[in-house]
């Protein structure tokens, strides 16, 4: 149990909730989210091994954490409600500006939110304050358009949220209409589809405000990241209801691009570089799978590579196994889908890109994440960031399993090393960058999606470097990462291009 707060800093913020200023509610949700960050870290290991706990055992690290941070905001919150009700308001003082126990679950679950970034994440954009009270944080101006990004997951959305809104200031001028960008969770959502419940950007004081809104908010367009499939279904059909445009329609296009196999028809048919793939259906019995991976494989004509298995629609690597070439390899494929059937069919595909990245020493594999939005019926890659693997004997590239994400001018700056046994060093170039900023566009194009993420590979053919892509996501995040492609030297953002389509929402 965490020692007591000291006298003087209940005092401190007691005063700030006695100014009446909303300056001074906003400071004390830092105050506390400082503390309750103490506290936790206080409860866990050493730094170290617990960034080995976020590589080795991200999600259940996450949720473990999150119990923490929740249970000791709550316990601050509460002492200070106590104080605050034992104390009265002495002589001459002014009272609190609200009651205590009024504080609604949002404050409580949003300052653990907060505090489980504190001690999880590299803060890389300006925090969130958040304030009990509902207070009018949308400045009142008449030709503001406004963008709702609607999210579900909040670990670290200010990161998502920041470049936004940098872009947005930036183009809506240039597209016409100034544009506000604001942050919405999915449960802040009235039945209505407008918003109670804000995260607002203050250039002024460079921070983000939340906090619930004095009447709901409505909003012009949305656009829907940092959620699943199924919430995305939910949400999307809820914006279509309402008559609101919103980025990326679920039924119209990111219902196919949440479906390996579909993309795969899709791109195979429009001519698209990616990977073969056979479709392991959960009803398939063994025998008959048996059949069709040998025989699939033959087609393939790739003995020596490796073989991915993974769920047709799964997200973020989950259930995705490597297999490498052995003796064994088509049983080991066969227990991989028997892993899978129970919750989703299986897709099996060789492993690509052969393309290596020269990054500590090691040659990693890696994959180039691009960004690629929709305007006018012409779809460009404007933006975008390398994912790298934790280390050299890890064939799955993504975030939950320990990847770093790198810059964009790595591939330029470090050796790029062909795996074909000649071990040969290959140069990027202006051509290779072009070719997976097209290939990236058809992909997504052909989806007929407004905003994604392409994730390409690399293979090497007569010593030319050859885009792969390998899947999409509708809902791309680590957008704070990104850099523009078309700037030098590299400039952050996302892209002009998706401020264009919103203005013309």
């Amino acid at each position: 149990m965490p020692d007591p707060l000291p006298g003087s800093t209940l005092d401190r913020l007691l005063g700030l909730l006695s100014s009446g200023s909303r300056e001074d509610l906003f400071r004390v949700s830092e105050s506390l989210v400082e503390v309750a960050a103490a506290d936790v870290r206080a409860q866990l290991s050493d730094p170290e091994d617990l960034s080995r706990q976020m590589r080795e055992h991200r999600q259940s690290t996450i949720v473990r954490v999150a119990d923490l941070a929740t249970r000791s905001c709550s316990r601050r919150v509460d002492e200070l409600q106590a104080t605050a009700l034992n104390r009265g308001t002495p002589p001459g003082q002014p009272s609190l500006c609200f009651n205590p126990n009024d504080l609604d679950s949002s404050y409580i679950e949003r300052l653990g939110h907060l505090t489980l970034e504190r001690v999880l994440v590299h803060a890389a954009a300006p925090e969130i304050q958040l304030t009990p009270l509902p207070v009018e944080l949308l400045p009142a101006t008449q030709r503001r358009m406004i963008v709702a990004i609607i999210f579900d997951y909040p670990l670290a959305i200010g990161h998502e949220l920041y470049p936004l809104w940098t872009d947005a200031f930036a183009t809506g001028p240039i597209a016409g209409r100034s544009i506000e960008v604001i942050g919405v969770h999915r449960s802040w959502l009235n039945d209505a589809c407008q918003a109670i419940r804000t995260i607002i950007y203050d250039a002024a004081s460079d921070v983000f405000h939340e906090g619930p809104q004095p009447s709901p908010a409505t909003f012009d367009a949305a656009i829907l990241l940092a959620l699943g499939p199924v919430a995305h279904r939910d949400i999307s059909q809820r914006l279509l209801n309402a008559g609101i445009p919103h980025i990326n329609s679920y039924v119209a296009a990111a219902e196919i691009a949440d479906d390996k196999w579909a993309c795969f028809e899709r791109w195979h048919e429009a001519g698209v570089n990616t990977p073969p793939t056979c479709l392991l259906e959960q009803a398939t019995d063994r025998s008959t799978a048996r059949v069709c991976v040998t025989e699939f494989m033959r087609r393939c004509d790739r003995q020596d590579d490796g073989w991915f298995v993974q769920p047709r629609h799964g997200t973020e690597a989950g259930g995705v196994e490597y297999v490498p070439a052995s003796d064994i390899v088509v049983e080991q494929i066969l227990a991989a889908h028997a892993r899978i059937a129970p919750t989703d069919d299986a897709i099996l595909r060789p492993r690509v890109g052969r393309l290596r990245l020269l990054e500590s020493e090691e040659l990693r594999t890696f994959d180039l994440r691009l960004h690629t939005c929709r305007c006018d019926g012409r779809t460009r890659a404007e933006s975008g960031y390398l994912i790298c693997a934790q280390s050299a004997d890890e064939p799955v590239v993504a975030v939950s399993r320990g990847a770093g994400i790198l810059r964009l001018d790595r591939l330029e700056d470090s050796g790029l090393v062909s795996e074909d046994g000649r071990g040969e060093t290959i140069n990027w170039s202006t051509q290779a960058r072009s070719e997976a900023c097209d290939m990236a566009a058809r992909a997504t194009q052909v989806l007929d999606l407004d905003l994604a993420g392409v994730d390409l590979k690399f293979d090497v053919m007569e010593g030319r470097i050859q885009p792969v892509v390998l899947d999409v996501n509708p809902r791309p995040a680590g957008l704070l990462h990104a850099d523009l492609i078309d700037t030098q030297p590299l400039e952050p953002g996302v892209g002009a291009t998706l401020w264009h389509r919103m203005a013309g929402a």
